[in-house]
């Protein structure tokens, strides 16, 4: 099972959740806030989000 990558507009928390591919698209609840305004992250809304070394985010 893959693992994606999820963000909650409510907390503004990411996580990740492993689910099969047909269960990517379904309504996913924040495990923080227990919020339902979570979306499903990108690759590159990920890089954006991730810090880099020591806290410091990436230039783009």
């Amino acid at each position: 099972m893959p693992l994606y990558p999820f963000y909650c507009r409510k907390c503004d928390k990411t996580f990740e959740v492993f689910l099969r591919p047909s269960e990517a698209t379904q309504k996913m609840t924040c495990p923080y806030c227990q919020g339902n305004g979570v979306e499903m992250l990108s690759e590159k809304e990920q890089d954006d989000l991730t810090p880099g070394v020591c806290g410091i985010k990436k230039e783009t």
